[in-house]
């Protein structure tokens, strides 16, 4: 080659040619949609203490989630439509609301913060979502130890990721829902994975017990039972797995109806034990939840549209349970907050959803799509289901029960989705390719 055609390869005469093929930091989508999960849910647990610059930090991250996973939400159309019904329905309650800037403020922000969660759920593997939520329970966990005022920052009317601001409950259910996590991730990773899971299994137990929440740990327990049963299944004989389901379904069916139905005997039961027969104020928050229902039965009186800071009825209350006049409060009941607060399209929007869920289920059971790492949703559903007999976890925005009820649906729409184990052996394999140059015919 001449010295002219050796500097036009080289660039000039002098230089040597580039290195091809060196070190390059490449970052894919996957790891991208992590970090940007970790950073959704760090802002989620933070914001009682940021504020509304917790809530723009939040809303940053999660646009460039929705961003990177559209294509998961636009395969699942429908049943991110379906996840989003809800939200829609609390936006559209502003019309009959008390306070309709304040229930179109937290509406929005139910529905964005419900939307990325779905997205992450969509995106990322059932391993990796149950970690970071770990984690991000673990650092808030961490906040209420070491900052006592931690819980008590956030009355602004503010929710944060590891719950409302009330200590005892925040604790009973972040940390029931980390032993829901942990068992997952038993059931889902490796050595290491299982050791982690056991850690959190232990460690929430061990909190639960020293909190003496009785509805926390018959919860939690009933919950890892029906998820062992799941997972006793899946590994020994599949047959017994529907009836399983059925029975632990029929059971939280059974309590949340003979909690309402038969309350009589529940108070006589608390009185006999030594505890407070109003479930701590429980029941008066009920009445007056009916009582609001009753006064617009079609769309309530707002998404969050009573408990607003300094608003005179909802003070009353407040003082009557020793509280500022700006906390984040709500009924301690799922469907009578929906009631109240969206009326009768709430609890048919839920209702849809919960539906939803429920054949998602039946239809992974019947074609053989769910496996035993699915153990910690089976375990977060049913916890997410007894407790919405005493709390709202999964109602507002920010939230824990919220991410949990995302993970739990976008999941088991993914398992249907996918082709069974059985369809994935015997599907027809493509001939492979001889890296054997033919010999060419003299």
């Amino acid at each position: 080659m001449s010295a002219a055609g050796r500097a036009l390869h080289t660039g000039s005469a002098g230089e040597a040619p580039p290195r091809r093929g060196g070190p390059a930091l490449v970052l894919s989508r996957t790891h991208a949609i992590v970090l940007l999960g970790m950073v959704v849910l760090g802002a989620a647990v933070l914001i009682p203490v940021l504020g509304r610059l917790g809530v723009l930090a939040f809303a940053g991250a999660g646009m460039c989630v929705l961003f990177l996973a559209r294509d998961r939400l636009t395969t699942h159309a429908a049943d991110t439509a379906i996840f989003l019904l809800p939200c829609l329905v609390a936006l559209a309650s502003a019309a009959t609301s008390l306070h309709p800037r304040e229930t179109i403020w937290y509406g929005t922000q139910y529905a964005v913060s419900a939307l990325v969660f779905y997205a992450l759920a969509l995106s990322l593997p059932l391993l990796a979502l149950m970690r970071i939520a770990s984690l991000a329970i673990w650092a808030g966990l961490a906040l209420s130890v070491a900052f006592p005022a931690y819980h008590y920052v956030g009355h602004t009317g503010e929710i944060a990721f590891v719950g409302i601001f009330s200590s005892k409950n925040n604790y009973s259910f972040v940390v029931g829902a980390l032993v829901m996590l942990g068992a997952g991730q038993c059931a889902a990773g490796g050595p290491m994975g299982r050791a982690y899971g056991l850690a959190s299994v232990a460690l929430g137990f061990a909190f639960l017990l020293a909190g003496r929440s009785l509805g926390a740990i018959v919860g939690a327990s009933a919950a890892l039972a029906l998820a062992g049963a799941f997972l006793s299944t899946r590994v020994f004989h599949r047959s017994v797995l529907a009836p399983a389901i059925v029975m632990g379904a029929t059971l939280a069916a059974v309590m949340g109806l003979w909690l309402v139905a038969e309350f009589e005997l529940v108070t006589r039961w608390m009185v006999a034990v030594g505890r407070d027969p109003t479930l701590t104020g429980r029941t008066l928050l009920w009445e007056l939840a009916w009582e609001n229902f009753t006064s617009a039965p079609l769309l309530g009186v707002g998404y969050r549209g009573f408990f607003v800071p300094y608003y005179p009825p909802a003070v009353e209350v407040l003082e009557y349970f020793h509280l500022p006049p700006t906390a984040a409060w709500h009924h301690h009941n799922a469907f009578f907050d929906i009631l109240a607060g969206t009326g009768l399209l709430g609890i048919a929007a839920h209702a849809i959803l919960l539906g939803r869920v429920l054949g998602l289920f039946a239809g992974g059971i019947a074609r053989d799509r769910l496996r035993a790492a699915d153990a910690g949703i089976v375990a977060a559903f049913a916890y997410l289901a007894l407790r919405s007999a005493l709390e709202v976890d999964f109602t507002v925005e920010y939230s824990l029960g919220l991410f949990l009820y995302a993970l739990v649906h976008a999941t088991l729409a993914r398992r249907l989705a996918e082709p069974t184990l059985r369809q994935r052996r015997t599907e027809p394999r493509a001939p492979e390719r001889s890296s054997t140059p033919r010999r060419r015919r003299r």
